[in-house]
């Protein structure tokens, strides 16, 4: 039996953690989803759990700055070299945050879930 796979999501949005946590629920136990609120929520999330198979950040979390640079960094610096993912509808702002250590990059907040379900369930093959 495959180990869930551990996401941490971080975004001020409850509207997006309610709509990533509806969408993917036929995963059940195969996901574990983390949902932070700020950036320092998410820094203590990945503290409690360093083995996250998958981090998504937006760049602007309670700011209309681009304020999770140095959080990614942080987390670089820690060793993780999982997948981290930037979310922005800003060119610029995804720019920065891959500058800073993402891996790739979301431009749609709608298209998390399904980005989400893909790396699910496709862990398995790569």
């Amino acid at each position: 039996m495959a180990q869930p796979f551990k996401v941490l999501l971080i975004d001020d949005s409850e509207l997006l953690h309610a709509y990533v946590k509806r969408s993917l629920a036929d995963l059940g136990n195969d996901l574990i989803l983390l949902v932070a609120d700020s950036v320092s929520a998410g820094y203590q999330h990945f503290l409690a759990y360093p083995r996250l198979d998958l981090i998504i950040v937006d760049a602007c979390v309670s700011s209309n700055r681009v304020n999770t640079d140095r959080l990614i960094r942080d987390i670089r610096c820690h060793g993780y070299s999982g997948e981290l993912v930037a979310i922005s509808e800003h060119d610029e702002q995804r720019r920065c945050l891959l500058e800073a250590g993402c891996t790739f990059e979301i431009v749609h907040k709608r298209d998390v879930p399904e980005y989400i379900r893909m790396r699910c369930l496709t862990r398995s093959v790569n």
